[in-house]
């Protein structure tokens, strides 16, 4: 007896990959709009009931796509992104660490806090914290490797496409805002 394929797409990526453009529309939209000149980008969200998991709150996977939307409006709300694809050079996501310190409940209001601190070699490092008030939530540490025309740019290159887009670091001590 032969048993038939089954059509299907267990990961939902279709479905997965609408929701996310769906939420990262706007957030391009609004910020390639608005003229800007700030260093950082503070992104209000609200915790969705498509973020939650099992445990009521919001799922781990979320906490890089949320990030990823505040980068979003950073890049394009501060005019860094047009620059740097008007030189032919593309940032890509090398590397990301994320630390969990609390959890965000469901329909739970928080800000996306992102913003360049540095340069380090080939790598532009960004800083996102997810805030309620001054209480970090998570934080994540973003490295961008720049692709151009003739591959990765070297670091002097990317110390000077990159440097001038550096905001301060966000001063934080026992999870909490401090300045």
């Amino acid at each position: 007896m032969r048993i038939p394929a089954v059509q299907h797409n267990p990961s939902g990526y279709g479905r997965s990959m609408i929701g996310y453009f769906s939420r990262l529309l706007p957030v391009a939209l609004k910020a390639r709009f608005r003229s800007s000149s700030s260093l950082v980008s503070r992104l209000p969200q609200r915790v969705s009931f498509r973020q939650i998991d099992l445990n009521r709150h919001m799922n781990q996977a979320q906490y890089p796509v949320v990030m990823e939307l505040g980068r979003t409006d950073l890049l394009l709300g501060n005019g860094s992104w047009s620059a740097w694809q008007a030189a032919g050079f593309n940032p890509v996501v090398a590397e990301q660490c994320l630390r969990y310190r609390r959890e965000l409940k469901p329909l739970q209001k928080y800000v996306v806090d992102s913003r360049v601190v540095d340069v380090e070699g080939r790598f532009i490092v960004l800083e996102h914290y997810l805030l309620v008030g001054s209480a970090v939530h998570a934080s994540g540490t973003v490295k961008l490797i720049v692709v151009g025309k003739n591959g990765v740019l070297d670091a002097s290159a990317v110390e000077d496409m990159a440097r001038r887009w550096c905001a301060e670091r966000l001063v934080v001590e026992n999870w909490q805002v401090v300045a």
